[in-house]
């Protein structure tokens, strides 16, 4: 418990001189509400959304990895950009998980690697039964 806590107060030390004051209370929310872990991952992953961000035709977006395998053995991902807001980026990542087959992982990634990107498609089942 004492590793996790410390964690939390070293990452809110670099999200504090790193980033808006405003999301202070928003912070103090998560640690508030959360376990020491949840919290940890939740600051984390805010820091990493703000690091993201980039302007597109004057636009603050942020760029979005999606990777999902489904009942079949299918595997693919993708890459979207969508408005920099963090409430965007839950809800889409809400809707992923509803709609997941089976695994599946969303995150952000930074403007070099969307432009980077090739997206890609295995069909593990056909692989397996030389299709």
């Amino acid at each position: 418990m004492t590793i996790i806590k410390t964690k939390i107060n070293a990452t809110l030390r670099l999200f504090r001189a790193n980033h808006a004051p405003e999301l202070e209370q928003e912070i103090q929310r998560l640690i508030d509400m959360g376990t020491p872990t949840t919290v940890h991952e939740n600051i984390a992953e805010r820091v990493a959304f703000s690091e993201n961000k980039f302007l597109l035709d004057g636009v603050e977006s942020v760029a979005v990895y999606e990777w999902g395998r489904d009942c079949d053995q299918c595997e693919g991902d993708s890459v979207c950009i969508i408005p920099a807001n963090f409430s965007t980026f839950k809800k889409k990542e809400h809707d992923m998980y509803m709609n997941a087959e089976g695994p599946c992982h969303m995150r952000t990634i930074s403007k070099k690697d969307h432009s980077e990107f090739e997206a890609s498609f295995r069909d593990h089942r056909a692989e397996q039964y030389n299709y």
